[in-house]
């Protein structure tokens, strides 16, 4: 037992020191070459925005899209950005922040895919592939101009959910510990990089067979692992769902709403601009999903919000006192200006407008099927545990 604690120890610490290797030597090549730091920190700083603000599933990033903003979140897988995000609590520095991100995801892809070809081939050839599983992103990063960390990120969890099955498949116990972890591995891969996760499902699925078929298993093996593959899917549902349906709603290169016709070459000096009648600001609060504004109004009076419209933001409006939710209304927003941004008609007086992005139909259908295959892990959990 002391042998192979030490043993596995010497292999962890080998994989540490070799993963460290490669990241001092290459990560600065990748920042001269490849890897736009600035751009990826930019994001970031988002990213932060958002989640300081509460919003633990970011999607609309306000200051894109030239300070008038844009659903970028939706469009760009996020697991990578949590990576960073959590680093950056611990170190509150973005840049040590991307540093160790880019160290901890290719420790985590050399320790996987070492677990992996171990099963395999034994444990020498488990840290060859483990090496060179490590190093090959890094020198392929030379031939891929648009190299992103989103791609980077789904790296670990390639091998992981192929050792996870593999493991189901052929162990006698743990088969719910191990269709846990293909679920939420695949879920993992899916939440870093969609193309990438969707390419590898078709090999998966060959690899699923293939084993099946190989260790002449019994045809409800297959259902088991098909059943991990609809709840890794189902677990990511509140990322791909929304980007996956509402991608029509933006143009083609970017996430910068189809109705958006001209966007101004700078950003916006304020949010409110007025319209048609006398508007004037009095008081206003803006935080990453929401604009609070007051203002000061004559009759038939409109105002322009400094904000791209997109499929969930909502406009509330209150006569008087903000706390009185029964007298709070819903008016419409309207976009169909050449700039895509909210126009909307406010009564006279004082009266005090919330605007708020909220979640579209799709959205509140993607974070329940999320839900629902957390509740389905805890199901079999429980119903094994009944069984014993």
């Amino acid at each position: 037992m002391n042998f192979k604690i030490k043993d596995n120890f010497l292999i962890f610490s080998a994989i540490l020191i070799f993963a460290s290797f490669i990241h001092s030597y290459f990560f600065q090549l990748l920042l001269l070459h490849n890897f736009n730091v600035f751009e990826y920190l930019r994001i970031i700083v988002e990213f932060n925005k958002n989640i300081q603000n509460g919003s633990l599933v970011p999607r609309w990033a306000p200051d894109f899209g030239n300070g008038y903003g844009t659903p970028f979140f939706i469009f760009n897988q996020s697991l990578g950005y949590y990576i960073t995000e959590i680093l950056y609590i611990i170190s509150y520095d973005y840049f040590v922040a991307i540093k160790l991100s880019f160290f901890l995801v290719t420790f985590l892809s050399g320790l996987f895919a070492y677990l992996l070809s171990k099963e395999f081939s034994g444990k020498f050839s488990g840290l060859l592939f483990s090496f060179l599983y490590m190093i090959l992103p890094y020198l392929s990063s030379g031939l891929n101009r648009s190299f992103t960390f989103s791609g980077f990120s789904a790296l670990p969890w390639i091998p992981l959910v192929m050792w996870s099955f593999y493991k189901m498949q052929n162990c006698k116990k743990d088969k719910i510990k191990y269709l846990s972890l293909s679920s939420f591995s695949y879920a993992l891969l899916i939440m870093s990089h969609g193309n990438i996760s969707l390419i590898f499902l078709f090999a998966l699925l060959f690899y699923i067979i293939f084993m099946n078929l190989y260790y002449k298993k019994r045809a409800n093996e297959i259902i088991i692992c098909f059943i991990s593959l609809i709840i890794g899917i189902s677990l990511s549902a509140f990322l791909w769902l929304p980007a996956s349906y509402e991608k029509k709603y933006v143009q083609k290169h970017g996430s910068v709403p189809v109705w958006v016709k001209k966007i101004s070459g700078k950003n916006p000096e304020n949010r409110f601009t007025p319209l048609t009648g006398k508007a004037e600001l009095m008081h206003e609060k803006f935080s990453p999903n929401e604009y609070f504004l007051r203002v000061k109004a004559s009759e038939g009076a409109s105002i322009r919000i400094n904000i791209f419209y997109f499929p969930g933001w909502r406009a509330y409006v209150w006569d008087n006192n903000p706390k009185n939710t029964l007298k709070r209304k819903e008016i419409k927003i309207e976009h169909s200006n050449e700039y895509g941004l909210m126009d909307i008609n406010i009564p006279s007086g004082f009266p005090i407008i919330d605007l708020i992005f909220t979640n579209t139909l799709i959205r509140w259908i993607a974070d329940i099927l999320s839900y629902c295959g957390v509740v389905a892990l805890y199901f079999i959990y429980i119903l094994t545990r009944s069984s014993k």
